[in-house]
This record gives structure tokens, C-alpha cells and sequence, in this order.
């Protein structure tokens, strides 16, 4: 259960990778309680709240008060479950640099306020076959280092090349067993996979560890932030 005021259990946290889904949506389409969207367009009189941006990612609660003007657009996010992950990690950072001098009398720092973000996502070696969006957000993860030939018991192959995109992920830090009316917060992160290291001991489970490293956004513009909102069950 997700309260505020409250540490959350760490079990509870789910790990994403997330896509635009379908074509821009504008007005004056309502958008799907319970969803995702990223904000591709902002018009001149909009229906954003004045700080959001152009990339940014919203949430639909039962409640929002979001309703698109002329000149807004979103696009559709689809989350594809990483479900090998049992352990994720975020971390943010800035650098400093001392500046003490005969007129400090005790040390001081200045930052250029620059944010360095970069963390771990950790499970077990899975395989998984066939089209859902949970198989090929793990093989295209597999495939930041690697090509992958995936060929299932039927003989349907599927062969993808190594690549080296930025993926979107979110680290949804309540989503299991999250009910309607809680709440949640979320970490979006754009970022390069940089380590995948397999693993297999006696008396284990065979391990797949990644590291990333976190980016201000991605080449489609979409930004790293965080979302702390109530939870309202997607509608169809």
C-alpha cells in the first residue's frame, strides 16, 4: 500500500521500458484515465499547466484537470514490463569545485549544477519468446550489446542487430499490487545501457545485471523527471 508520509516497500517497485504508442493525439480527443502520455506539441493558449514542456511526461488521473487546446498534441506511452529485474537503484548526482580563499574562513564550493544520473537494474537471466511487448523490450535490451536470434519451438526467427539507442525507462517505485486512489511516484530516465554482466552458480539463479547511464532526455526530446501522482486504473 502507497501512502504519503510513508517509506515504501522496496518489492513493490517495477521496473518499464517505455514507447510512443500510435499517432499524435490532438483536439478534441479525450485522453485515457490511467495512461501515460508524452507532450509532443504545446499551443500558444494550452491546456498544460504553464511549467510543462514539450516532452515532458504526463499521467491521467480519474481527476486530472488536463483538457487539450488548440495547437496541443501527446502521444500515447505503452510500458513493457521488465520482469527479470528484482532489484533497481537510482542515482543522482552533482560535482563541485573548491573555491576557498583568503577571504573563506572555511572551505567553499561552487557547483555548475549539473545532474548525473546512473543506477542499476538487477534480476535473473530470462528468455522470452514471441510479440508481446514484454519479450522485445527484453531482447532489444539484450541487443544494446549483442545481436539476438530468437527462434521459438515452431521455427518462427526473429534476428535483431546490435544497437545503441537510448532507451526510456521507468522505475514505477509502487506498482505492484497498487490499488485505485493510492499513490505512486515514478522516475522517468532516458539512458544508455552500459554494462550487461550474466551470471550462473552453483546454488543461484542464473543473474543478468545492467547499468545505465542516465540522460536530460532522449533524441526525440523526451525529459528525465519524476511523477508523483494518484493511481487510477487504465481504461481500455
Amino acid at each position: 500500500m502507497a501512502e504519503l508520509n510513508q517509506v515504501r516497500d522496496g518489492r513493490k517497485g517495477h521496473a518499464y521500458r517505455m514507447y510512443e504508442t500510435g499517432e499524435e493525439i490532438t483536439t478534441p480527443t479525450e485522453l485515457k484515465k490511467g495512461h501515460f502520455y508524452y507532450i509532443t506539441a504545446k499551443g500558444a493558449t494550452s491546456g498544460f499547466d504553464a511549467d510543462d514542456e514539450v516532452g515532458d511526461t504526463i499521467y491521467i488521473t480519474a481527476n486530472s484537470k488536463i483538457t487539450l487546446k488548440e495547437g496541443d498534441k501527446v502521444k500515447l506511452i505503452s510500458l513493457a514490463f521488465l520482469g527479470f529485474a528484482n532489484e533497481k537503484s537510482l542515482s543522482e548526482s552533482k560535482n563541485t569545485n573548491e573555491v576557498t580563499c583568503d577571504k573563506d574562513d572555511s572551505s567553499n564550493f561552487v557547483s555548475d549544477g549539473i545532474t548525473t544520473t546512473s543506477g542499476n537494474i538487477n534480476g535473473y537471466s530470462l528468455m522470452l519468446e514471441g510479440d508481446s511487448n514484454d519479450a522485445k523490450a527484453l531482447n532489444e535490451i539484450k541487443a544494446s550489446f549483442h545481436k539476438m536470434v530468437v527462434e521459438d519451438k515452431e521455427g518462427t526467427r526473429n534476428v535483431a542487430s546490435q544497437t545503441n539507442k537510448k532507451f526510456m525507462i521507468m522505475f514505477n517505485w509502487d506498482a505492484k499490487d497498487i490499488a485505485e486512489g493510492e499513490h505512486f511516484s515514478a522516475d522517468i530516465v532516458p539512458c544508455f545501457l552500459t554494462q550487461n554482466e550474466k551470471s550462473g552458480s552453483y546454488g543461484s539463479g542464473s543473474s543478468m545485471n545492467l547499468s545505465y547511464q542516465g540522460c536530460d532526455s532522449d533524441e526525440y526530446g523526451h525529459q528525465r523527471m519524476e511523477i508523483q501522482s494518484v493511481y487510477t486504473a487504465p481504461a481500455a
